[in-house]
């Protein structure tokens, strides 16, 4: 493919307008010229030599060129003349010598002649590659231009009697191409949210590098007022300190700042974005791990499967005679393989029959001699499998689709992948909601999602007991800005929910391996994760069904409410048919009739014991989202301080106790702000809410003031 039609396809999709595409098309264009080797020659900056002096040497001549030539010739000609009448003698000196203007007939001769030469001259310098670019090129630039703007330009080419590439792309930049200072204002724009990009949820660091590093270079180019500075230097650092790599870059920021005081040469910002780039795919291939779920409240996902974090590095695969795809290990450290073929669970846990067989037959292929020598020296002892055969009695239950139902086993097990199967698909996992409530109200319903990775619970108590197990630290569910911390995994048993061989609501549903995070909105099962024990969800009549396609028996009846999918649906409401004055105590003391309960009939003591036995709320789910704080007195100290300030983060429990010589209103507050300022710098997180003591020096509450007026 020739270079010409190399750049055609590159700018297909490229049209300049205005001048928010000019740098991009402008950049072909060059690349182009570059390409070519004609840049020298079309450089619109150029202003030493015409393009035509470059191609050519000398512009053509014309009968003007010829007719200059001979006047300067008959000027010379004259002078001598009359330098030479001026020194004959007086008696001796005829008619005074005049100028004569060329003929026509001898500036036609001259132009031939001037004509001829130039000619000859071009035939010995013509390029013909070069003569193919330029007109390649100018046929391109006129092509990539709106049609309007293409008409003005060759309107102004011929009013000012110019040609060329050269002249054309001056013309287009004085119509087109923005001003410096707009440039510059429009690249820090860009420089400036590319950065605040980098602190948002689902960032993904590679990219984000990448086009870190083409707006650093225009910032460069264009010489952007303090972009090689230290300054910048800290701004990229804190941006990256959030999400990308924290630890990298609270390292990469103390060392530039220690750089900087004792006058070693920090590095720049195009070196930093480079070592970023270096060390983060081993940095993100972790994170990119994380379980968790996605069930959408507000809009329906297409796809079951988990979405990929797709930025770890690639590793060698084995193959394996389990058959799973993206092994990541050597067969002979594959559990599954090996209790296929030694029946010795490593993990204890029972194998399918049915699997065990398919693996066994695939080891038995001769390509597998080489593995089957390894095991035995390693003491395995291999056994023999038998096809298995159905051993369960066959159920009359007839399918909806008219065809015999298959036979209905007392109890359906959903089971999950094994966790490294999980970590070998790079699975990107988290927890998105539209709901922000501290008592949800489906708080106690169960949701049915189709783009569940993994199925939740939001109460511990759900499990069954014993089967609980503490996540390990740093598993967490993120939804969108924020991270709901998953607190441990278990086994969740409902019973009597499904169609069985007795009948409806006769057979068991267990759930493994769910993931506790407490105080979600809903409850959820995953679909995709029914579909490992053959159950699937049919959305044209809303049913659980076990089977094939041709061949399947409804197991559950589902709900359809609020555009969403239950698998048991049981709403929480906020009023009540109950008499007020049981409604009241069952709210524990929150104030519901305003006229009937005034301060009038209490006193302060009282009022303040009602108002303080509200119901909970939720747990913080990241560390200062949520702290409280009181004031204690004790003797004063030698520096006068006689209240401790105590702060208490409600996420890690951890207390912060602040000396302070008075608990006036305004000082109280400014130490409260201070310490807010101190978890911001310290961790990069904002306190959401402050829970407030009920001292009468900092807070004058309205159901005090009206008790005292009262």
């Amino acid at each position: 493919m020739s270079s010409d039609k190399v750049t055609m396809a590159l700018m297909a999709g490229i049209t300049l307008k205005d001048h928010t595409n000019w740098p991009q098309w402008f950049a072909y264009i060059r690349q182009a010229a570059i390409r070519s080797g004609i840049w020298g020659i079309v450089d619109p900056d150029e202003t030493f030599m015409t393009e035509e002096e470059m191609l050519w040497g000398a512009p053509e001549p014309t009968t003007k060129d010829a007719y200059k030539i001979l006047y300067a010739q008959a000027e010379s000609t004259h002078a001598i003349e009359l330098d030479a009448w001026k020194n004959t003698p007086a008696d001796k000196q005829g008619l005074e010598p005049t100028l004569e203007p060329p003929s026509d007939a001898l500036v036609k001769t001259k132009y031939h002649a001037l004509r001829k030469d130039w000619t000859s001259a071009r035939a010995e310098k013509t390029d013909k590659h070069t003569l193919a670019a330029i007109e390649s090129l100018h046929r391109l630039i006129l092509q990539s231009i709106d049609h309007l703007m293409q008409e003005s330009v060759l309107s102004e080419l011929d009013k000012t009697g110019q040609s060329g590439v050269r002249a054309t792309l001056q013309i287009i930049r004085t119509r087109v191409a923005p001003s410096k200072t707009a440039t510059r204002s429009a690249i820090i724009k860009q420089y400036d949210e590319h950065l605040a990009a980098a602190k948002r949820s689902g960032v993904e660091p590679t990219t984000w590098i990448q086009e870190y590093l083409n707006i650093l270079s225009r910032a460069v180019t264009e010489d952007i007022p303090g972009i090689k500075e230290t300054l910048f230097v800290i701004n990229f650092l804190d941006a990256v300190a959030v999400r990308i790599n924290p630890d990298w870059a609270r390292i990469k920021k103390n060392e530039a700042l220690e750089d900087e005081r004792f006058g070693r040469p920090v590095p720049d910002l195009h070196t930093l974005a480079l070592r970023l780039q270096a060390v983060t795919p081993a940095h993100s291939d972790h994170r990119s791990r994380r379980p968790g779920t996605y069930p959408t409240l507000d809009s329906s996902g297409s796809s079951t499967q988990p979405a990929k974090g797709g930025n770890a590095t690639k590793k060698q695969h084995y193959q394996c005679p389990c058959g799973l795809a993206n092994h990541k290990w050597a067969p002979i450290e594959c559990r599954i393989f090996r209790n296929a073929v030694t029946g010795v669970s490593t993990d204890g846990k029972t194998m399918d029959s049915d699997f065990a067989f398919e693996i066994f037959t695939r080891f038995s292929e001769p390509k597998w001699n080489a593995l089957r020598k390894q095991a035995t020296k390693l003491g395995w002892t291999l056994i023999s499998r038998t096809k298995p055969t159905s051993d369960t009695t066959p159920s009359s239950t007839t399918s909806l689709l008219g065809a015999p139902s298959p036979q209905l086993p007392r109890k359906f097990v959903s089971t999950i992948l094994d966790p490294r199967l999980l970590a070998a698909d790079e699975e990107s996992l988290g927890v998105f909601t539209t709901f922000n409530c501290s008592v949800h109200q489906l708080s106690q319903s169960i949701l049915l999602d189709n783009c569940g990775a993994l199925h939740v619970v939001n109460d511990k108590s759900c499990l069954l007991p014993g089967t609980f197990v503490e996540a390990e630290e740093g598993d967490r569910a993120e939804a969108g800005t924020t991270d709901f911390p998953i607190l441990g995994r278990g086994t969740w048993l409902l019973k009597n929910v499904l169609r069985g061989p007795d009948g409806p609501n006769t057979a068991d549903l267990e759930l493994t391996n769910v993931a506790v995070v407490e105080n979600f909105h809903v409850n959820i099962i995953s679909e995709a994760r029914l579909l490992t024990s053959n159950v699937w969800y049919c959305g044209l009549d809303c049913t659980l069904r076990v089977g094939t396609l041709s061949s399947n028996t409804v197991i559950k009846q589902l709900v359809r409410k609020v555009n969403l999918v239950f698998f048991e649906y049981n709403p929480l409401f906020s009023c009540s048919s109950a008499p007020p004055s049981d409604v009241l105590s069952s709210m524990a003391g929150v104030i519901l009739y305003q006229n009937a309960l005034t301060p009038r009939n209490f006193g302060t003591g009282e009022l303040v014991t009602l108002v303080q036995k509200r119901s909970g709320h939720c747990r913080s789910n990241r560390p200062f989202w949520r702290v409280s704080w009181d004031l204690f007195d004790f003797e004063r100290g030698y520096d006068g301080s006689n209240w401790l300030l105590v702060i208490k983060d409600e996420f890690s429990r951890k207390l912060f106790a602040l000396p302070l010589t008075s608990k006036s209103q305004t000082y109280v507050f400014d130490v409260l702000r201070r310490f807010e300022n101190w978890v911001f710098r310290q961790f990069g997180l904002r306190i959401c809410k402050i829970r407030q003591d009920r001292d009468t020096s900092t807070i004058g509450g309205a159901y005090r003031l009206r008790a005292l007026d009262s």
